[in-house]
């Protein structure tokens, strides 16, 4: 069991770096999503999600302002290209929602509402891992996500064309799916009244 810890440890301290070649890996993923989109109607939004390089998921779309770079890059020839920002994922790119709600621009398409935790690495629900607003040690509450939601209308996101948004959270711990979304719904309907 040492042995695996070990041998697991030493990827997780190597994956930042991974794969040896991420340039030519990046310019590999543009070239199939120019024949991807080449392939699909134009309505057809392509939304790429990028997440951490070192702290939970080591993938290769990461930190924001390189993903905002490769979109603008690549979407010349996909148009149909844009930017998912996950809020869990903000902090794990070592953002703030203020910093990363600044870089997007033009090229957010999807929003997905979530938690992470960060306290903890040891905990089973450290990381990208989907748990509700207000759990204990996480870093989002309902006020937060009701904050995120306000910055995202001040954007005037809300207002484009085919602006979609998903809630991306476990359900409440004692509740049920449905009144867990009942509850992620509450602030939903916050943030847009006020």
């Amino acid at each position: 069991m040492r042995w695996l810890w070990a041998q697991k440890r030493s990827y997780l301290q190597a994956a930042p770096h991974l794969p040896e070649d991420r340039a030519g890996a990046k310019e590999r993923l543009g070239e199939l999503i120019v024949t991807l989109s080449k392939q699909l109607p134009r309505d057809v939004i392509l939304a790429l999600e990028p997440t951490d390089r070192d702290i939970d998921k080591y993938f290769l779309l990461g930190p924001l302002d390189e993903t905002i770079a490769f979109i603008k890059k690549w979407r010349r020839y996909a148009p149909n290209l844009g930017l998912l920002l996950d809020m869990c994922h903000v902090p794990l790119m070592h953002e703030t929602l203020e910093s990363a709600i600044e870089k997007v621009d033009d090229t957010l398409v999807h929003i997905h509402l979530g938690n992470c935790k960060l306290d903890d690495p040891s905990h089973p629900f450290y990381g990208d891992k989907h748990i509700p607003w207000g759990y204990e040690g996480a870093l989002y509450g309902e006020n937060e996500g009701v904050k995120f939601l306000e910055m995202l209308k001040k954007t005037e996101y809300f207002d484009k064309k085919g602006a979609t948004v998903s809630f991306e959270m476990r359900p409440y711990e004692g509740m049920s799916a449905e009144e867990s979304l009942d509850r992620f719904v509450k602030a939903w309907e916050r943030a847009k009244n006020s």
